[in-house]
């Protein structure tokens, strides 16, 4: 999913469904996560909340000489603590952190929910950084770079009572980079909400352990069998 997003910022927002986070994280979605749909099976996700995220990084920092100017971080990240998650997708077999601690708000839309994901790319000359070679980057300089931030949206079609395994997928819209407000983007989610034109592929999630502390210690645990 991530990856799929990661290749066009066509349907990025520079704004939430809401503007100030208003749901707590489901606990339930905390933990490993591997997409059926995954051709590479020791790949997985990890879900985690504000704690597991920067404990041991709390643990460091505060105690050195920098600890005020990190203290004022640590209370502005924890205003919305019960709030967000932190997604990391692990590739090269489950063993590569690529893509690391996607920032994520719950919303509602007429009772649906979906999920806020914090979106952040950069181009060079247009083109994505990912499909630039290395001997390209070392030709390459500032005046070529563009950084693109905002939010896309994944809908919950589905979560069984188990919470092992979920159904999701991405809202479609290149119009969303125009609106400028949350309450914009709301009425624009509610407009085509029901569309099936509006949304990625459907993927299908299944939970592999309800661990979610410790990301190498998650690598583990995500191919244990």
């Amino acid at each position: 999913m991530l990856a799929l997003i990661l290749g066009s910022c066509d349907s990025i927002s520079k704004y939430r469904i809401d503007d100030q986070p208003c749901i707590k994280i489901d606990t339930g979605l905390l933990g490993i996560w591997k997409a059926v749909e995954d051709t590479e099976k020791a790949d997985y996700i990890l879900v985690q909340n504000t704690f597991d995220a920067f404990h041991k990084t709390d643990s460091n920092l505060l105690l050195t000489d920098k600890n005020k100017e990190y203290l004022k971080i640590k209370q502005e990240r924890d205003k919305h603590e019960n709030y967000n998650f932190y997604i990391t997708r692990f590739d090269h077999q489950g063993k590569n952190p690529k893509y690391q601690q996607f920032v994520s708000v719950l919303s509602e839309v007429n009772k649906v929910k979906y999920l806020n994901v914090r979106y952040h790319n950069t181009l060079y000359d247009g083109k994505n950084f990912m499909d630039i070679t290395d001997e390209e980057m070392k030709t390459l300089n500032n005046k070529s770079k563009t950084e693109i931030w905002g939010y896309f949206f994944v809908r919950f079609i589905k979560i069984n009572k188990d919470y092992d395994s979920i159904t999701l997928a991405v809202f479609k819209d290149p119009s969303l980079k125009n609106v400028s407000s949350s309450s914009e983007v709301r009425k624009h989610i509610q407009k085509y909400q029901f569309s099936p034109s509006h949304y990625y592929d459907t993927l299908h999630f299944y939970k592999v352990s309800s661990y979610h502390l410790d990301a190498k210690v998650s690598i583990l645990k995500a191919n244990s069998k």
